[in-house]
């Protein structure tokens, strides 16, 4: 069952009418980790059909060496700067985009939206859809110090997450992290965020059954595990993941 819900977060001005910024947020909802793992296995089913589009199967090389060439860069960063992993994990992530395992998840990760939609219809429980958001104020001053300048953290493979958390507070432009109690930021799934077409970025995070157990009111993303920048947030009441369960939260942001 898909949900499809717009109202704006109280307090908050909704950007995409102002800006064109169109946020898409999406839940999917697994009774338990077998469940995501069979949707898993027809995601890379879905994409070795595909092999045979050229096109298609370029534009999945040029993201998988995009993200080799990510990890070798931030190998390199890693032995200036303590925030970052350690220099031997990025090195170990570049092998594994390089490796048939890594092809794949790249594959999974540019399927076409329906392939994926059709998937989870059949093994999620439950699918919900909700837009909008708030821009926080560091999150834009990150923003334009990425487009203007040479220094701020990408909310990239390595560095972004999405977060859930137990707070309905209304979004205040000032706030830098979820507001709840409880609260959960999880990395990124292999071969995201995609971008590069159709004018929309999407950022993608897998909450497995140990994980994010608690009240789903609040959304974000960022680009460190615990502290960095806020993006934006998203209040919506989405129910209570418990234990067992695989949850994954799905951004979109389409410019135009």
């Amino acid at each position: 069952m898909t949900q499809n819900r717009t109202d704006h977060p109280r307090g908050a001005v909704a950007l995409h009418d102002q800006a064109n910024w169109n946020p898409l947020w999406r839940i999917e909802r697994y009774a338990e980790d077998a469940a995501y793992a069979e949707f898993q296995a027809r995601l890379a089913q879905q994409a070795e059909r595909l092999q045979s589009d050229k096109g298609w199967m370029a534009r999945v090389e040029q993201h998988r060496s995009a993200l080799v060439l990510e990890k070798q860069r931030y190998a390199k960063l890693a032995r200036f700067f303590d925030h970052l992993k350690d220099p031997g994990q990025f090195e170990a992530e570049a092998q594994w985009y390089q490796s048939a395992q890594g092809l794949v998840a790249v594959a999974k990760a540019l399927l076409p939206d329906e392939a994926r939609q059709e998937a989870a219809r059949k093994l999620a429980y439950d699918v919900s859809e909700f837009a909008n958001n708030g821009l926080a104020n560091a999150g834009i001053n990150e923003l334009w110090s990425l487009v203007c300048g040479t220094g701020g953290v990408l909310f990239d493979n390595s560095n972004g997450y999405l977060g859930a958390g137990s707070s309905n507070t209304a979004f205040a432009a000032g706030q830098t992290d979820l507001q709840g109690g409880s609260k959960t930021r999880v990395g990124m799934e292999g071969g995201y965020p995609t971008y590069g077409t159709d004018q929309k970025a999407t950022w993608q995070s897998s909450f497995d059954g140990n994980t994010g157990n608690h009240d789903w009111e609040e959304f974000g993303t960022f680009n460190h595990a615990s502290a960095g920048d806020m993006l934006n947030r998203k209040t919506e009441s989405e129910g209570t993941k418990t234990s067992g369960q695989t949850w994954v939260l799905t951004l979109d942001i389409t410019l135009s």
